[in-house]
């Protein structure tokens, strides 16, 4: 998957850079009043979760490439426990902002294996922005739009949200099968519907933010799968 490394420090740096460029630019923009917290903390989901797409290029080695999720997962269990930046977390209760540089640094270290034969980076892809695109639709569409309520363990879905989740996931499934793990059209998008429907289920029934770590593990697991029965068939 990588053709051309950089020099591992200074992809380092750019993951460092970047993570930290959307923090700040979110949680100023959230100090100054011109979002709300809840939507800083969706821009800042987003823009993490997208770098997982630049990761698999940058890196020649999985070991470095989990350092940058790994360091965030502790910087953001200190934020969240002593309520660093309040109008970031509201939720006490809510793992969400840890689970997912946790979800992020597990899911390379299984998959990602670049240069080798074995390289699956693209599930480990998918399960990410199913989460940080799919995750974030549900959200927006649920509270804009949401009228059909329904309650899973005491906690309040859309039907427009889960519908949101479902399809925005597909769509970036589908996109990264056919760009990365070098599937044809129909297949791509078969497995895509297939991992959007999966994606808004495991959402509904995750609470606390535990979302953000069964989604893309449970996601990227299946398409993985998907993915090596699709090519047994092929060669078959």
């Amino acid at each position: 998957m990588v053709e051309t490394p950089i020099t591992w420090w200074v992809a380092l740096w750019m993951s460092y850079s970047y993570v930290a460029t959307v923090a700040l630019a979110a949680e100023s923009l959230r100090f100054e009043g011109w979002i709300s917290g809840d939507t800083a903390r969706k821009v800042i989901h987003v823009g993490v979760g997208i770098w997982a797409v630049p990761t698999v290029f940058l890196f020649d080695d999985w070991k470095m490439a989990v350092l940058p999720p790994l360091t965030f997962v502790v910087v953001n269990f200190v934020i969240h426990r002593f309520r660093l930046l309040p109008g970031l977390g509201d939720d006490p209760t809510n793992l969400g902002t840890v689970f997912f540089p946790i979800s992020f640094a597990g899911l390379l270290a299984l998959f990602f294996r670049p240069g080798e034969a074995g390289d699956a980076g693209y599930a480990a892809v998918a399960g990410l922005l199913c989460m940080a695109l799919g995750d974030a639709a549900a959200a927006i569409v649920g509270k804009r739009y949401g009228t059909r309520r329904y309650i899973v363990f005491g906690h309040a879905r859309t039907m427009e949200g889960s519908f949101a989740m479902f399809l925005v996931s597909g769509v970036a499934v589908a996109v990264v099968l056919f760009t990365m793990a070098g599937l044809d059209l129909h297949p791509a998008l078969a497995l895509g519907l297939v991992s959007g429907t999966a994606a808004a289920g495991i959402e509904a029934f995750c609470p606390y933010g535990s979302d953000n770590l069964f989604v893309p593990v449970g996601i990227a697991g299946l398409v993985f799968a998907l993915v090596e029965i699709v090519n047994a068939a092929v060669g078959a």
